[in-house]
């Protein structure tokens, strides 16, 4: 699957400067935090990779008299890799005209920044998407505006800011290929505007959106390991020993209980605790809101310790089990508060993941324009064994 980012003629005038020497300003949001958390290997070979994991223990036990012996139990999850690309263009004029002393960047190098950071929001986007086969979300109306472009607003439940930029291109409906590129978002309203590029797919009520390419190809996300209650995950049936501790909120506010419980119930299952909260903006304002209550009526002067405490980096929230840092990654979910030990969240990669440059460049001249364009990808597979992490759902937002 692919994701594009492009720059051609009339989007690289604002990269440019007549006398100003002020740095270019990133007018979107570029952060990806708990991908920098995942740990990563560059050693994925062969057709599969298989994990072991027990589930059970080795031996028997017994008072009294001596007990028979039995095997513990090992389970096999299997890792398949995903393909996972970003291809960049820069027209020759604009590489041309960039290096020169007026330029607020070189082209080329913006171009190059720009596609990894793309990348790295497309993976992000994946590790926690919960909906089905890598959709960004469901079509709630769809208006036409004229000609072939649509006014697209998704559904409540489906909507997430992170998911939708100008720019990108989108599939429309399952099984359809024809190429949409959005030309417009308004979050107001959760409204995308959409203009077809090819073919005859007319946007419908109910149809979901999918990044170009992508339906069914998307790695497994972290937040799909922790939300499984049945089926199998990386091939394992999900049940006892292999599923994540869930907590169902039932629509009510976050608060020190809910999370408190299911800490506490991770550490009942596997004896391990976590080692970092991840929520999204919503839920973490309210968690400003409920630790500033309980700071302000303590009962003691170690319950205002047990609540938590506010740096410029992070909330450091102090469960029964310790203080963990609580970060905020805007594709999680507005529900949803993540309970997840980050030494079993793992992203395990084929060699050579980058730029690809097998004809000995990065660049590539084409054929059918005066451009360049550049490959950055990587064949990959996300492992997240959900025993260690737990979950918090249905939040109020």
């Amino acid at each position: 699957m692919a994701s594009s980012f492009k720059i051609t003629d009339s989007s690289v005038q604002n990269l440019f400067k007549i006398q100003y020497k002020d740095k270019s300003l990133n007018t979107y949001n570029g952060k990806v935090p708990f991908l920098g958390r995942c740990e990563k290997t560059f050693d994925f070979v062969g057709l599969r990779r298989e994990m072991e994991v027990p589930t059970g223990y080795q031996g028997g036990a017994g008072s009294g008299t001596l007990p028979s012996a039995n095997r513990g139990i090992y389970e096999k999850p299997q890792l398949t890799r995903t393909k996972q690309y970003v291809v960049v263009e820069i027209d020759r004029e604009t590489i041309k005209a960039s290096k020169d002393e007026g330029a607020f960047v070189d082209g080329l190098r913006e171009v190059v920044k720009k596609g990894v950071e793309k990348f790295n929001w497309n993976i992000s986007r994946q590790i926690f998407n919960n909906l089905a086969n890598g959709s960004l979300g469901t079509i709630q109306t769809a208006t036409l505006v004229s000609g072939v472009t649509w006014d697209l607003v998704v559904t409540v439940a489906t909507w997430k800011l992170a998911n939708w930029e100008i720019r990108d291109f989108v599939n429309v409906a399952t099984g359809n290929t024809d190429l949409f590129e959005i030309t417009a978002v308004t979050p107001s309203t959760r409204t995308i505007r959409v203009t077809r590029l090819g073919g005859s797919k007319v946007p419908a009520n109910a149809d979901v959106v999918f990044l170009q390419g992508s339906e069914g190809n998307d790695i497994q996300s972290l937040v799909g390991a922790l939300m499984a209650t049945s089926g199998t995950l990386y091939g394992v049936n999900v049940g006892y020993r292999w599923q994540a501790s869930q907590k169902d909120a039932s629509s009510s506010g976050i608060s020190a209980d809910l999370l408190n419980e299911t800490a506490l119930a991770i550490d009942a299952s596997t004896g391990t605790s976590p080692n970092l909260g991840v929520t999204g903006h919503t839920q973490l304002r309210k968690m400003l809101a409920f630790m500033e209550d309980q700071k302000r009526y303590p009962l003691s002067p170690k319950a205002e310790n047990l609540v938590g405490k506010v740096s410029f980096s992070a909330i450091e929230y102090y469960t029964v089990q310790g203080a963990i840092p609580v970060i905020v990654d805007r594709f999680c979910d507005a529900d949803k508060f993540l309970f997840v030990d980050d030494t079993h969240c793992g992203l395990h990669h084929a060699p050579d993941m980058g730029w690809m440059d097998d004809e000995g460049f990065v660049f590539l001249r084409k054929t059918d324009s005066d451009a360049y364009d550049a490959r950055y990808g990587a064949y990959m597979q996300g492992y997240f064994p959900p025993t260690p992490h737990g979950i918090v759902y249905n939040l109020a937002t």
